[in-house]
């Protein structure tokens, strides 16, 4: 189906086909004084489209200068004029015909002329008040469209304008909702994740000392683990502070205390160890209570400082008096003697 856009006084409305045209042009809001477009580029005389103005009309004996002396918009209202943009009320009750028969004289779509309003039909007029009644609905929800909208938006910015201190505070409540999702939320799983690969690390440590690893698998683990750390270490280093003590221990975890534990392990003392694990505790009761601080000072259980083993009634005993792996040194001096004195069985001088 044909587009037609119109056009009047610069004003263009449109698209519109056939049907919606002859609709306006039976109320008196389109007449043959309009142009019409099909492309929105070229403009011709709405006369030159009989099928928007309806059926052929007799033309009146009046010469062509009385015709362009009319007024545009003798014949009714147009949708261009100022007052279509108000939207028009509909009455509850039934429409009289012959109270529109009765009304004062407008130009309709049957009369170009005055004179053609004594040649219309009675029953083409009822007609086409009825149609005009059918049509009013769908052609008020499209004519008003663009009015409707342009008034939506201004209700909201006039709503807006007058609410602005309550839409901050939400807008504020959103910002932070969203940020401690982002950002508190996932850092306390990447910290649990730290965590977990910390006391891995320590579990590994613990257990090859236990099981007495030599000198050369000690070193290799120790290079193995240094390296595992080593993007650990660079991010906490960048990350940590003294308000975040979750991230703060995780580093001096990372950093100091794994590589004393290889160290200090080597040479029987399990110090760093020690001090490892409670450590790790502590970062996990802040984990566990969402919380980036912690006032309590670490408390490090004392060193086990291993005791000399002492021989038991079932233990086996030398012929020297010694338990078995003892090598007794040979220049000892037995134990409450005095420089220079005699064994105990030797014999005694005489006074």
């Amino acid at each position: 189906m044909a587009k037609y856009w119109i056009r009047n006084r610069g004003r263009v409305q449109g698209p519109f086909d056939a049907e919606k045209i002859q609709g306006l042009t039976r109320r008196g809001r389109f007449n043959r004084h309009f142009q019409v477009s099909e492309d929105r580029k070229n403009w011709a005389p709405a006369a030159d489209f009989p099928e928007l103005l309806g059926e052929p009309r007799r033309r009146s004996k009046r010469s062509s200068s009385d015709d362009d002396d009319d007024e545009v918009y003798d014949g009714g209202g147009s949708i261009f004029d100022d007052d279509y943009d108000e939207k028009p009320s509909r009455s509850s009750g039934s429409r009289s015909v012959k109270g529109k028969a009765a009304a004062p004289a407008r130009r309709s779509m049957f009369d170009d002329d005055e004179d053609d309003d004594e040649d219309v039909p009675v029953r083409r007029r009822s007609a086409a008040v009825a149609d005009d009644d059918d049509d009013e609905d769908w052609d008020d929800d499209e004519d008003w469209q663009d009015g409707d909208s342009e008034g939506f938006v201004y209700k909201v910015a006039s709503w807006v304008e007058g609410q602005w201190k309550g839409i901050a505070g939400l807008l504020l409540l959103a910002v932070i909702g969203l940020g401690w999702y982002v950002f508190f939320r996932e850092n306390f799983a990447v910290d649990q994740a730290d965590l977990d690969v910390l006391i891995d690390v320590h579990s590994r440590i613990t257990s090859a000392w236990s099981q007495g690893e030599s000198t050369n698998d000690w070193e290799r683990m120790s290079e193995e683990i240094e390296a595992e750390l080593k993007d650990m270490i660079a991010r906490l280093d960048k990350t940590a502070s003294a308000r975040d003590h979750v991230k703060q221990e995780l580093l001096f975890a990372a950093r100091d205390d794994v590589p004393r534990m290889f160290k200090e392990l080597l040479n029987g003392s399990n110090e760093a160890a020690q001090r490892m694990k409670s450590r790790l505790k502590v970062i996990d009761e802040m984990i566990n209570t969402k919380s980036r601080q912690h006032f309590d000072e670490i408390v490090i259980p004392k060193p086990i400082v291993p005791q000399n083993p002492v021989p038991s009634a079932i233990d086996p005993i030398t012929p020297d008096g010694q338990s078995p792996g003892s090598s007794p040194d040979a220049n000892a001096v037995p134990p409450n003697s005095a420089p220079n004195a005699a064994p105990p069985n030797a014999a005694q001088p005489t006074p």
